[in-house]
């Protein structure tokens, strides 16, 4: 259920965001505006899904692999953009993917140093 309307969630805001882009300029800021925005809704989905008990456990791990998660949603985006042929949009979201991804291990590698130390 709580995937369904992640994937459903998802496929709003991208197609919004890819309507969007159409009115605007081909460029490298909007594709990172775009990765910022997707990120925080699946943010926001995995937090709000920790609230629901039937399905802690699987947004826990969703959030604790959320650059694994972030897949879910670059690769459809980069295949459409590339249909497009819109190559500065892909150039930012491919930066902001790989941004996303580099400040998603650190905190992953800092968080479980911390727990595996006991505070």
């Amino acid at each position: 259920m709580c995937s369904a309307i992640y994937v459903y969630v998802l496929y709003k805001v991208e197609s919004y965001a890819l309507n969007l882009r159409d009115r605007t300029k081909n460029n490298v800021f909007y594709g990172l505006l775009l990765i910022a925005v997707c990120s925080l809704v699946v943010a926001a989905v995995l937090a709000v899904s920790l609230l629901i008990p039937v399905i802690k456990a699987i947004s826990g791990i969703a959030l604790i692999f959320f650059s694994i998660t972030q897949l879910l949603y670059v690769i459809p985006l980069c295949q459409q953009l590339r249909k497009e042929n819109s190559m500065e949009t892909l150039k930012g979201v491919i930066i902001g993917a790989i941004i996303t991804f580099l400040l998603n291990s650190a905190c992953f590698v800092v968080v479980f140093q911390q727990l595996s130390v006991g505070y």
